[in-house]
């Protein structure tokens, strides 16, 4: 077998083979939904991403007699352990091929990483925290994604366990029939809601596009408040929500984000 090396990403061309390399991982996958390749490399410029101005960021290759057979990256989330207390670095980006010498490699050089950076524990998979993706995938393989939940082979959590890591905390997706739904909805439920508005105090309509801005001001309250004690939550800055707003903007559809006000004051929000 050839010899392995894990290197830093330099380069453009560099960064480019560790974003374009789950191409390599999924290719014969037929649940994997590859991401906007323009996106990841927005997500990963500091330049462009917003979550840098509170984070210190390592992506590594790991190389196989030249050819890429896997990635990982490891970072300083600042604001986490400020909200949260705590002095833990995180790995992500984690793709491999059926390789575990190279997985074991991987993990390495990211808790290397965190250590070097002064951290006391790490914590992953992570792309880079609950406000992205998270997570990794333990069940549902024959199943498509859900949106914003990660994806990944049944051969990771085996390559995690091996170097040491355990379950911090359960994340679920659902998914539901609608139309079913409906059918099942209980009547007193329905009698409740319809007579809670009545009242008149609370007020459902859809997101404004013309006062758009302002919309995204009432998200930055809404979101950070509401979250604060869920568990692994670390706040958005005023700068992330603003780049995210930038980015769903031109695909948003009114239709399908619902603004719920109390006398007049959004408390409440579903995209």
């Amino acid at each position: 077998m050839s010899t392995l090396r894990v290197d830093p990403v330099h380069s453009d061309s560099d960064r480019r083979l560790f974003l374009s390399f789950p191409w390599q991982v999924y290719r014969d996958d037929p649940y994997w939904v590859p991401p906007l390749f323009s996106e990841r490399l927005a997500f990963v410029d500091p330049e462009r991403n917003p979550f840098f101005q509170h984070a210190s960021v390592g992506l590594f290759l790991a190389r196989r007699g030249g050819e890429v057979v896997g990635t990982i990256a490891a970072f300083t989330n600042r604001l986490y352990n400020e909200f949260q207390g705590v002095n833990t670095g995180f790995f992500g980006f984690f793709e491999v091929l059926e390789d575990p010498q190279a997985a074991a490699a991987l993990l390495e050089r990211a808790e290397s990483w965190a250590r070097e950076a002064g951290h006391e524990a790490i914590l992953g998979p992570a792309q880079w925290s609950t406000n992205d993706e998270c997570a990794l995938l333990v069940e549902g393989f024959q199943d498509s994604p859900r949106i914003l939940m990660t994806y990944n082979p049944p051969r990771y959590r085996n390559y995690l366990e091996a170097a040491g890591y355990r379950k911090a905390m359960d994340m679920w997706a659902y998914a539901l029939e609608i139309e079913d739904y409906q059918r099942r909805i209980p009547q007193k439920l329905v009698r409740v809601v319809e007579k809670v508005r009545r009242r008149g105090k609370f007020h459902v309509r859809r997101v404004s596009m013309k006062r758009f801005d302002r919309e995204v001001e009432h998200v930055k309250r809404i979101y950070n408040s509401s979250w604060a004690r869920n568990w692994g939550f670390v706040p958005m800055t005023d700068a992330e929500i603003e780049k995210l707003a930038e980015d769903l903007r031109p695909i948003l559809d009114p239709e399908l984000v619902v603004v719920v006000e109390y006398e007049g004051e959004p408390i409440g929000f579903g995209l």
